[in-house]
């Protein structure tokens, strides 16, 4: 309360005194200079201070820094202006140092001479300062609350009129300014008048809506999803009042309809996949599957999901899938490892598992799994290759190229492998959303390709093979097209795998060739040969065997063809042949002679071919006419019995006889050796190939094929060095000589050139030293292969120990070439260098060879009248001297 100054100057009087020690207010009377000359006893309980420790001091010293100058100012205004008051707000310091918020109202007195000052009523406003304050931020946060948030806010009457919105509300519905829309009817708003009144009604009878989903449409006429939460006001008088908020769930929609077509996509994509995949979080749980993985556990899905391998399998399994996940989310390593697992449907399966570590941009560890069950193969094989894996992420986890296109051909995803291939033959840096036509830019390869991805939208799925050429890649491609499908089974995109199988076509080509090769030795000789399956069905016949028959039955052959049934029509024939045919079958390897109907002698061998498991699946027939043969043992024979009847003047001729007839025995069984040899040798890696080809044939995991692919590439290379060795043998035997001019050390490097294909190529240093001015002429075909067979010698049995050398030394005189071949390669054993040259000898289980090299290179010295000497120590090499005649012109 202030109290009023009294004219009468009687300010100490007994009633004004009571009033002001006992005011409320703090009273303060200042001094013309700002000092205090007297304070009320109040002012102890607001300030802390007694009246003696205020007197005489300025009241700026308790008034806050900040303060000073206007509480200065004002003071010096009111002095001016005697009998008036001003009411000011300041902070005044306590006496136990804080500061607190006083309303001063101070009156000039200084026309009173019993004052002569100013006179301060003042009060603790703390509370109410503070209250203020919290009440302005409240104010400023709901504005800006309300000017920044992102959803609609709005109030307005039921069915009637909006009578507040904010700006994000006039946003969302396409206003600038509220006053458009107070002068609409919220009907107006939605899209379908009939939601409206549903929405209405439900409001009028709950009270409340949350989270409904209607179709509003904005000023523009545009039409959205939104999402209203809206209240009723209950206040008296106010019941169909209301506030609510809008929220624009468009974008959320579409962004969850993407995710959902994502993840489908993503499904098909593993469920391509034929081996079991699984992903499992760094914790170690599994978060996805396919399908092939929960038949492989024995287990479904839902009972998987978010569970780990301890949860369902044996402890010293889960452990071992522990410990190597483990080491996959540390090293980021791919991994690829046999592994056991106990399913709940087929007990224990053994597996080989690919792992890799993918990392999501969350910095999220997880672990990509593809598994192919290796059980049976297991108890088949003795060792398995590992399967191989690129695993980065799902489509990282192949060399093949691998992307998907919507039904716009714009792309869905795709590999590293696939973007590299764009920018490499393209010159396209594609990226998702990308049209895949356009980026390849005009090339041969669009309409094919085009077209190809159309057949797929149709729901085809479907392979096919084009030859690719460019700059950079040369070679052909196997393209694999699956329709990606929607929860609905409709055809959204395709999924294109694009596999390079340019080494699968080397290989086929290989193999016609190596065909073509066997077909022209089989056909090369008048022997007749054929081979016929269990069921006597022709497998394979040469032209000679064809030709006979014709000849005999007038019966055109073909492979499928069952021998005993054409044979039926010469009884004489096919009650032997039979009886043969089951003997061979039974697995009896002999051979057998008798006459045919037209008189000629004939001896048959017969020969079991086995299988790869060493089962009988067929027999193979070398028949030969043995007529002459025998036209001349008849002959020897009569002679032998006339001359045992001579005097011993005959004696040299009968045994000039003998030594012939010996000989020819020796030829006899030599060719009965290369017989049986031809047919074991050529049999053995056929029977193999055929066996890789059944096998790669059911085996449908397209990662096996590089596998069988390398080991029948194995069994060719086997297959062609003997047939090479078999071409040896004939043309050194039977071509005649041509001498020629020839330059031996040309003769050496073209060999060395010829082998380059040989495995241990680069580990033999080859020295070739030639000397001599003197022409050399001799057959080159016999030269040649002589060279040939000695170095690649040196290259099959080099010794890995040391540094390999094969030295070759020439010297050319006018009557004869001397050739020395020096290595020091394993060297062979005493007890095989006397049976060195023997036909189809083979000296070391290292022998890569048919067992002829050495016999043709005698064979071939021998034609061209030469000789040759061999010496080698086990360990420490070989040298071999060989001495040729300079043939005449």
């Amino acid at each position: 309360m202030k109290p009023k100054p009294k004219h009468t100057g009687e300010l100490t009087t007994q009633s004004s005194k009571a009033l002001i020690e006992n005011a409320h207010e703090g009273i303060v009377v200042y001094d013309l200079k700002g000092k205090i000359k007297f304070a009320s006893s109040s002012v102890r309980k607001i300030v802390g201070y007694k009246e003696a420790e205020l007197l005489g001091r300025s009241g700026k010293e308790f008034v806050h820094p900040e303060d000073v100058k206007e509480a200065t100012q004002a003071f010096v205004d009111l002095l001016a202006r005697p009998g008036k008051s001003i009411t000011i707000q300041e902070r005044l310091r306590h006496k136990k140092g804080h500061y607190f918020w006083a309303e001063s109202t101070l009156t000039n007195f200084a026309h009173l001479p019993d004052i002569r000052g100013v006179v301060s009523n003042f009060r603790d406003v703390s509370e109410k300062k503070n209250a203020e304050e919290a009440i302005r931020q409240s104010q400023e946060l709901l504005l800006t609350i309300n000017r920044n948030v992102s959803e609609g806010i709005f109030m307005g009457i039921v069915g009637q009129r909006l009578i507040y919105v904010n700006d994000a509300f006039l946003r969302i519905m396409g206003y600038a300014k509220p006053e458009e829309m107070m002068k609409l009817a919220p009907r107006q708003l939605y899209a379908d008048e009939a939601q409206q009144k549903k929405i209405q009604k439900q409001l009028k009878q709950t009270g409340t809506l949350k989270n409904v989903e209607a179709i509003f449409r904005r000023k523009n006429g545009e039409e959205f999803l939104g999402v209203l939460n809206v209240n009723l006001l209950h206040h008296e008088g106010k019941d169909d009042h209301l506030v609510g908020t809008l929220r624009d769930v468009t974008r959320e929609k579409k962004a969850e309809a993407d995710l959902i077509e994502s993840r489908n996509f993503l499904r098909n994509v593993i469920d391509t996949v034929a081996a079991p995949l699984f992903v499992k979080d760094d914790r170690h749980r599994w978060v996805m599957m396919n399908e092939e993985f929960g038949n492989l556990i024995g287990r479904p899905e839902k009972e998987i999901i978010g569970k780990t391998d301890r949860d369902f399998l044996p402890k010293a399994e889960a452990k071992v899938f522990w410990d190597i996940d483990n080491q996959v989310l540390k090293t980021g390593k791919t991994t690829v490892n046999q592994e056991r697992l106990t399913s709940a449907k087929e007990g224990v399966r053994d597996l080989l598992t690919v792992k890799s570590r993918y990392v999501s941009e969350k910095g999220e560890k997880f672990i990509i799994g593809f598994i192919s069950d290796i059980t049976v193969a297991n108890r088949v094989q003795q060792k398995i290759n590992q399967l191989n894996a690129n695993l980065q992420g799902i489509m990282e986890s192949t060399r093949e190229s691998i992307y998907a296109v919507d039904n716009h051909f714009c792309y869905l995803a795709f590999n590293d492998n696939h973007k590299r291939i764009m920018k490499l033959l393209y010159g396209a840096d594609i990226k998702v959303g990308s049209d895949k036509i356009k980026q390849l830019k005009g090339s041969s390869d669009t309409p094919w390709i085009k077209e190809e991805i159309m057949k797929a939208m149709k729901g085809t799925i479907f392979m096919s093979e084009h030859y690719l050429h460019y700059p950079k890649y040369k070679g052909y491609i196997q393209t694999t097209y699956n329709p990606i499908r929607d929860e609905n089974g409709k055809v959204r995109g395709v999924a294109v795998f694009v596999k390079d199988i340019t080494e699968r076509k080397r290989f086929e080509g290989i193999i016609q060739s190596i065909h073509a090769n066997m077909q022209g030795v089989i056909e090369s000789t008048a022997d007749r040969i054929l081979a016929v399956d269990k069921k006597y069905r022709y497998l394979v016949f040469n032209r000679s065997h064809a030709e006979a028959v014709k000849r005999m039955l007038n019966k055109d052959l073909k492979v499928g063809d069952n021998l005993l049934e054409i044979m039926k029509a010469s009884p004489d024939i096919s009650k032997g042949l039979r009886r043969n045919l089951i003997r061979a079958m039974k697995g009896e390897q002999f051979s057998s002679e008798g006459a045919m109907p037209d008189k000629t002698m004939w001896e048959s061998s017969f020969n079991p071919i086995y299988d790869n498991d060493k089962n009988i699946s067929g027999v193979a027939v070398f028949a030969r006419d043995v007529t002459e043969r025998k036209r001349i043992e008849a002959q020897l024979k009569t002679l032998n019995e006339e001359l045992m009847q001579q005097n011993f003047q005959l004696a040299a001729q009968e045994e000039e006889l003998k030594a012939t007839l010996e000989e020819l025995s020796e030829r006899n069984f030599e060719l009965d050796q290369l017989m049986y040899k031809t047919s074991h040798d050529l049999r053995s890696p056929l029977a193999s190939i055929m066996g890789l080809v059944n096998l790669a044939n059911l085996d449908k995991d397209e990662a096996s094929r590089d596998n069988y692919l390398s080991k029948i590439e194995g069994r060719i290379k086997k297959l062609d060095e003997f047939i090479r060795s078999m071409l040896d043998y004939a043309r050194v035997n039977r071509v005649e000589m041509v001498p020629e001019n020839i330059d031996l050390k040309a003769v050496a490097q073209n060999c060395i050139r010829e082998l380059e294909y040989l495995d241990n190529f680069k580990a033999v240093r080859i020295t070739v030293q030639a000397k001599g001015d003197a022409s050399f002429r001799s057959d080159p075909l016999r030269v040649n292969i002589i060279f040939s067979n000695i170095i690649s010698n040196a290259y099959k049995y080099f010794n890995p120990e040391a540094e390999s050398f094969l030295t070759i030394k020439m010297e050319m005189t006018t009557t004869q070439a001397r050739i020395d071949f020096q290595d020091n390669g394993i060297g062979i054993k005493p007890e095989h260098l006397t049976k060195i040259f023997n036909m189809f000898y083979r000296a070391t289980d290292r022998s890569q060879g048919s067992g002829l090299g050495m016999y043709i290179v005698k064979q071939a010295i021998e034609k061209l009248g030469g000789t040759i000497d061999m010496k080698s120590e086990y360990g420490r090499g070989t040298r071999i001297k060989i001495t040729l005649p300079n043939m005449p012109a």
